[in-house]
Order: structure tokens, then sequence, then C-alpha cells
């Protein structure tokens, strides 16, 4: 393929096409192999056009990039890979001097044009909270503790029974939950502290107990596919909706974002618009004049 007369190699299209398949089979497992190829060849083949035109473009920019810009990321760049070296055939360093120009370049021209995106108006703001509050909504959380004694191919199920078993009693009598975590559990340290979490996070039996609790309240012995468990609940927060004042300079930070990403796509399809773009012809391998 030729964007404007510059030839983009076929196995790089392929080599994008490997990455973007893989992805969109994680968005869709159930997608047909063939339309999900094609899909992906297609997505990857724009890829490698606009960033051809966006490169080209940033290459013929006339903003100044300083030399100092170039060296302080040279000096990043070797600082960043030293511990690869060993592994790594020395860089051709003009060669890399040139590349890092390139980035910067790029970098430069996206930002002067993210840079004309309108901050979005507090109305504006309120008018995407109010429209995807669904996305605002806190689950309900807990924070705890547990005592667990492992089942595996080296402990029985009666063995890790006993085991916790003799804890709850220790417990019973009176012992400090944290202590106890520490000194028996199969997952000591932070007095067996879970931190806070909402449900799904932990196995479906886990949760069943946890919730169900009350803060201070402590578990009897329950079973998961991991083993034996005593779970201390110290606090519960309710599901919740965050307010416009909670997450305002989240919204703004999100919008302005967009705004500065549909003003590089749209600088990318004019650039598009004007584009000569051919297929390769083996039989006739350089581009129509």
């Amino acid at each position: 393929m030729f964007v404007n007369g510059e030839y983009v190699d076929d196995e790089l299209i392929r080599i994008e096409a490997v990455s973007l398949r893989e992805r969109l089979r994680a968005q869709n497992p159930s997608a047909d192999d063939l339309e999900l190829a094609i899909e992906a060849q297609n997505w990857a083949r724009e890829n490698l056009i606009e960033r051809t035109l966006l490169r080209t473009a940033a290459q013929h920019d006339s903003a100044p990039i300083s030399p100092e810009q170039i060296e302080s990321a040279l000096r990043e760049y070797y600082e960043r890979d030293a511990r690869h070296a060993k592994c790594m055939l020395p860089p051709d360093h003009e060669a890399l001097r040139a590349s890092i120009e390139l980035d910067l370049r790029i970098e430069s021209l996206t930002n002067r044009i993210a840079a004309q995106a309108v901050r979005p108006k507090p109305r504006e703001i309120k008018q995407y909270y109010d429209t995807n509050k669904q996305s605002f909504y806190v689950p309900e959380v807990v924070h705890a503790a547990h005592i667990v004694k492992n089942v595996d191919e080296i402990v029985s199920d009666s063995e890790a029974f006993a085991a916790i078993t003799s804890i709850q009693t220790l417990l019973s009598s009176g012992a400090e939950f944290e202590e106890i975590a520490d000194r028996f559990s199969d997952c000591p340290g932070r007095g067996g502290d879970l931190g806070t979490f909402p449900r799904g996070e932990m196995v479906e039996e886990f949760d069943e107990v946890v919730f169900g609790l009350t803060p201070g309240e402590t578990s009897d012995i329950f079973r998961t596919r991991f083993g034996f468990h005593i779970v201390k609940l110290f606090d519960r927060r309710p599901a919740r909706l965050r307010s416009l004042d909670e997450v305002r300079s989240d919204v703004e930070k999100f919008l302005c974002e967009e705004r500065k990403a549909a003003l590089i796509r749209s600088y990318i399809a004019r650039l598009r618009s004007r584009a000569e773009i051919r297929k390769y012809n083996p039989l006739n391998p350089r581009p129509a004049t």
C-alpha cells in the first residue's frame, strides 16, 4: 500500500491485525472467526494509514524542536532501557535520535491541536452527570479481616477443619482476632485485614457470609473452594450515588479529553480526505503519478 507515495509494508498491517484480532475477540468471544479477521485487517489498515499521515504531517511541521528536548529524551531512553542492555543489540544512535525527534514532533503537533479544545461549561458538566448517573454509583463495600486454613493436596478437609475449630475456640475465649490471624492463619499479615471490597471480588461463598454480617460481628466457620474461614466485619458502607460536587473535576477532565481526541480525529480526517492511497501492485510496484 502507498500513502501519498510512501510505501507501507503489508507485513506491518498483518502484525497490527494480529494484535487487534485478540482485542476484538476479548470484546466479542462468540464472533465469527472470518468476520473478526476481516474487521481486524480493515482496522489495522486504517490505523497504519492514519499513523503514516500524522507522521508525514509532523515531519513537515515547522514548529521547532530544540536539541535540548531531543537530548533529554535520549537520556531518558538510555536510562529506562539500561537494565535491558545485555539483551539488546546496541542501538544506532543517530537513527534513534531521528526516531525520538519524530516522536517529539508528533507529540508537539497533536498537543497544539488538542490545545484548541474548549473547556466544558458548568451546564455541560451537569448535563453529562445527569445523563450518566449510573456511572457514578458506588457499590456497597465492606471492610473485613479473615482467618483461613487451606485445604490442598497436603492438608485434608478434616485436618483443616480441626485446625480452624481450635482457632475458633481461642477466639471464643477472648483472644484478639488480629493476633490469632497473624499467628495461625494460612494467610498471615496485617491481622488478616482484607481492606475494603465490593461484592464480586471474593468468591461467592465468601461474599454470602461477609455481606450478611453486621459491623463488629465475627462469623462462624464456613467453607469455600480454598478451605475453611472465619471472618470479622469491621465496617460496611452502603451503595450510594456520588454527588456532582464529588465528581465535577473528573467529569470536566473526561469531557476535555474527549474534545481533544475529537479535534485530533478531525485533523487526521482532513489529512485523509486529501491523501492519495493506492494498493501495492507487484506487477507495477511504483505508485501511479
